[in-house]
């Protein structure tokens, strides 16, 4: 396969994975799966300065 099938392949690859993600409910209330998230910031905060962890904001919530 040369470059530009290597590119096809690739993209075709792409395309697929796209079309078989699962689409997202951005208007539901529940946050995301996976991290545990902490709805106050204050609360985030508290336990951060705790554990000596970052602080990771989830901002792209539309309304």
């Amino acid at each position: 396969m040369g470059g530009a099938g290597l590119v096809s392949a690739a993209l075709l690859w792409v395309a697929a994975a796209t079309a078989a993600a699962p689409i997202q409910d951005n208007k539901s209330k529940n946050p995301p799966p996976g991290a545990p998230w902490v709805q106050s910031f204050e609360d985030a905060r508290a336990q951060a300065l705790r554990d000596r962890t970052p602080i990771f904001l989830y901002s792209t919530k539309t309304y």
